[in-house]
């Protein structure tokens, strides 16, 4: 089974380290700069949970937020401008878009503001347009990804921290925990999701039974991922005006997972002709199952790839719809569990200095 290696940073298991260090990252002008801490951050804290849930537990939220940071990197070092060149040449040369890529674990979001249409059919030059549109969307990437981090990798560091002064977290801790979060929908800045998500964290944590564990931490993310997009979804839907949201989701978005190419216009591909792992295949976990097809459920076609694609990324139950699939199929996927940079790359990010190679 593919895992992330172990943590051995003392200060990932700092509540008040991850706090300073959260800030920092989010504080830095240089959004490129910004984005690829994120991204790192994302990883680190992915290997700290692990060490919570256990080695064999699959993936966690920020084993998946690594990539939607990734992605949103991608935008905001602006390597889409060929894309967006493309689709202007597709709307008669003078047409300005902008570009949508919301991500799985963090938003990567790209602006497509209405004033773009208009000013390209009043003759603004469609160069002026696309570099306007990306500075825009480059400020809305990274306001998004620095959000998600804020807010849940904070959780994560309580979690952790707490888990251990614990020395394996008695019930009275976990509850102390959870009182750290706030009540509420998340429409209204509470918490309770995240609460859940943690709930079975926690309960992954201490379970033997492989099936049971698995089943316990696709719910975590479910949960996690669910909070991160209704707290963005008015973002998302306003960033893509309505006549362009299905050419958006068809054309521009498209997710890199370590080396696979993931387009949300097309249903979640199998990994090597296995639709789901062993122990997500059949699911014995009521509220999981009551998640994924009960009466409010994100599946719209439980335990099948088949109808897994988006068509409208500005669409929640779309998204989750494609998001939970691609959880569930590649929960124990090598690909999620890749490292996002080498440690040369490593040593200059902490160093406060852009790596070199790909990113």
């Amino acid at each position: 089974m593919t895992t992330l290696p172990p943590a051995t940073r003392t200060e990932w298991f700092d509540a008040a380290w991850w706090q300073r260090e959260i800030d920092t990252i989010i504080s830095l002008s240089d959004p490129v700069l910004c984005n690829l801490r994120v991204t790192l951050a994302h990883y680190q804290l992915s290997l700290a949970l692990q060490s919570v849930t256990g080695p064999n537990a699959g993936a966690n939220f920020h084993t998946w937020a690594v990539w939607g940071s990734k992605k949103a990197g991608q935008t905001i070092r602006q390597e889409d401008t060929r894309t967006l060149r493309r689709l202007t040449k597709l709307f008669g040369g003078g047409c300005g878009l902008g570009v949508v890529a919301a991500g799985l674990m963090t938003p990567s979001l790209v602006s497509i503001g209405a004033g773009l249409f208009v000013g390209s059919l009043l003759g603004v030059g469609p160069a002026v347009i696309l570099r306007r549109s990306l500075n825009r969307t480059g400020n809305e990437i990274l306001a998004g990804n620095c959000t998600v981090l804020k807010d849940i990798g904070n959780v994560t560091a309580r979690f952790v921290a707490t888990y251990q002064e614990g020395l394996g977290l008695e019930p009275d801790k976990f509850e102390g925990f959870l009182e750290t979060l706030r009540p509420g929908k998340t429409e209204v800045g509470g918490q309770a999701l995240l609460a859940q998500a943690f709930l079975h964290y926690y309960h992954a944590s201490s379970e033997q039974d492989i099936d049971r564990k698995h089943e316990q931490m696709f719910l975590a993310n479910c949960y996690a991922i669910l909070h991160e997009h209704i707290r963005l979804d008015p973002c998302i839907r306003a960033a893509i005006p309505f006549p362009f949201r299905r050419l958006v989701t068809a054309r521009l978005l498209r997710f890199y997972i370590g080396g696979d190419a993931i387009h949300v216009h097309d249903d979640v591909p199998a990994e090597c002709q296995q639709v789901f792992p062993e122990t997500l295949r059949e699911l014995d976990n009521a509220e999981l199952i009551a998640f994924l097809q009960g009466m409010e459920g994100w599946d719209r076609n439980p335990n099948a790839l088949e109808l897994s694609r988006a068509t409208d990324w500005s669409d929640l139950r779309d998204r989750m719809n494609f998001i939970v699939d691609l959880f569930r199929s590649r929960h124990l996927s090598p690909s999620v569990f890749s490292r996002p940079f080498t440690d040369q790359q490593e040593a200059e990010l902490l160093s406060g200095c852009l790596p070199k190679g790909s990113l």
